[in-house]
């Protein structure tokens, strides 16, 4: 089993705001679940103006998605429940389009906390190395986890058929 991880936030930099956690669950053939948790904005992460500037200039959706959220958990307890659903569903590998944005940012927030990291370094894949390969993405309507995720399982196809 794998996971399929993508947040939002307000920012780059250390600890920024975090406004929503996607994630999906799948294997070499099909999801088995999905989800996003919306924390409470933390008090104390940080937010920097490019990144609000870029989130003007992204689809009405996306942007009512993150503002229109009902966030009744904090940080915390979303971190716990990611961490949770990892460890009960014995994740191979953790993806990101990006590892060094998406799951840095967990870890960090996670080390903030002082909680483990629910999984392993060597655990974590990026997406970005399947677009290098000019894979295309699936085009989705869904969530961005869920559409990276059906990218990687075309790439596997794709891989699985050749050999």
């Amino acid at each position: 089993m794998h996971i399929m991880i993508d947040i939002e936030t307000l920012g780059t930099g250390v600890l920024p705001t975090i406004l929503s956690i996607g994630w999906c669950l799948f294997d070499d053939t099909k999801t088995h679940g999905s989800g996003e948790l919306f924390p409470i904005i933390e008090v104390g992460a940080t937010a920097d103006p490019k990144t609000a500037l870029w989130w003007m200039d992204q689809p009405d959706a996306a942007r009512k998605l993150q503002t229109g959220a009902i966030r009744t958990e904090t940080l915390e307890t979303c971190l716990l429940r990611l961490g949770t659903m990892i460890s009960e569903s014995k994740i191979k590998g953790v993806w990101a389009k990006g590892v060094s944005f998406d799951l840095r940012i967990l870890r960090d927030w996670y080390k903030e906390y002082e909680m483990d990291t629910p999984w392993h370094h060597r655990a974590e894949r990026c997406m970005r190395t399947f677009y290098d390969l000019k894979v295309e993405s699936v085009a989705s309507t869904v969530p961005h986890a869920i559409a990276q995720a059906e990218t990687v399982q075309k790439v596997w196809r794709l891989f699985n058929a050749n050999s």
